[in-house]
């Protein structure tokens, strides 16, 4: 039911009760409150997205940077691998060719030395050749 009012208008007989509004302003601010936490967490996570961002994207250069240096060392250490290789033939073919000489030498001195025993004790060698004429 509803009454007139003063002023002509109308309004409800029996208001609501201040403690009522008040639990409902005591509501209100408990979700306000909330929202504003949960919009300060989420200014916090994107702020740490946005770090884990850059942190990504500076990894992925490293990243890169690690790979072209990787690359490069290992083109390094293929270069140095042939040129060991080279050194190592070279060093062969020359020890090859002072054994050869120095199996020419050892020989050449072999010769001379059955000269000089040749010559030393002829009597021996003539004396054999004498029996083999007789």
């Amino acid at each position: 039911m509803q009454t007139a009012d003063l002023s002509g208008g109308e309004h409800e007989q029996s208001p609501k009760p201040l403690s009522a509004s008040l639990e409902l302003l005591g509501q209100v601010l408990q979700d306000s409150k909330a929202s504003l936490s949960a919009l300060k967490l989420l200014s916090v996570c994107k702020d740490i997205a946005s770090n884990l961002e850059q942190e990504n994207t500076d990894l992925h250069r490293q990243l890169g940077d690690t790979r072209l240096q990787l690359t490069t060392l290992r083109s390094v250490c293929q270069q140095q691998r042939n040129d060991l290789s080279a050194v190592t033939k070279a060093i062969a073919q020359t020890v090859n060719s002072e054994n050869e000489v120095t199996r020419a030498d050892v020989h050449a001195l072999l010769e001379e030395n059955k000269a000089l025993r040749e010559l030393q004790f002829p009597s021996k060698h003539m004396h054999s050749k004498s029996n083999s004429q007789d």
